[in-house]
């Protein structure tokens, strides 16, 4: 995402647009290159070593199962 500040509330809402939009380059461009998920946080079956997912095409892959977007 461009350096620009925004609340976490556009964020939310650039976010249901995207997805809305089916815009997986745009939905992922809001995530900060550094970004973590972690959900759960701490070691699970989705991340056995508890240290989340790293950077969009980490977050994309988290969530393809769970989302045609990201496929």
């Amino acid at each position: 995402m461009p350096d620009e500040e925004c609340t976490a509330r556009d964020l939310a809402r650039r976010s249901q647009a995207a997805v809305t939009a089916k815009d997986r380059k745009g939905w992922l461009g809001l995530f900060a290159a550094d970004a973590v998920v972690q959900d759960p946080i701490g070691p699970s079956p989705f991340d056995p070593d508890g240290s989340g997912h790293r950077g969009p095409e980490a977050i994309a892959a988290f969530y393809a199962p769970l989302s045609p977007l990201m496929s």
